[in-house]
């Protein structure tokens, strides 16, 4: 009897580590399907944020390919040639800062992407402002909309 009492404790011992593993490979799973979901969400955002930060670059060269034309203009007073060079190294300086955050992105790990998705919000918020504000300049110079927001 005692061999058949060390052979049923020792399975019984068996059976409850076989359980006790079954349970963490369990949480293990789980824990393995929030980071997989947590990386998938920073994933999406990142690329929602280059993608809106290429929207803003794109809008900018425009603008700057726009001015380099009118500078060509061989009417142009001195003053309107100033006030679009003010303008262009203003559009410049704003897609050097979107440049910057876009390198950002594009580099933030899961530890920093709180900061750098805080910052890169921040700072598109401001561009955008910036550039509507240009855009109701434009509109006060010349009496006209055309940005075409009623204003």
């Amino acid at each position: 009897m005692n061999k058949r009492s060390i052979l049923m404790t020792s399975l019984a011992i068996a059976a409850f580590g076989l359980v006790a593993c079954g349970g963490a490979n369990t949480e293990g799973d789980t824990m393995e399907r929030k980071v997989d979901e947590a990386m998938a969400e920073m994933a999406r955002d990142k690329e929602a944020a280059l993608e809106e930060l290429r929207d803003l670059r794109v809008r900018m060269e425009t603008r700057l390919n726009e001015i380099g034309n009118e500078l060509e203009d061989p009417a142009l007073t001195d003053e309107q040639r100033a006030e679009l060079a003010d303008e262009q190294d203003a559009l410049e300086h704003q897609v050097d800062r979107v440049d910057a955050v876009t390198n950002e992105v594009e580099s933030a790990l899961q530890e920093t992407w709180s900061d750098v998705k805080r910052t890169t919000n921040e700072v598109t918020r401001d561009i955008k402002e910036w550039l509507e504000r240009q855009a109701e300049k434009v509109d006060e110079a010349t009496d006209a909309d055309h940005d075409h927001d009623g204003k």
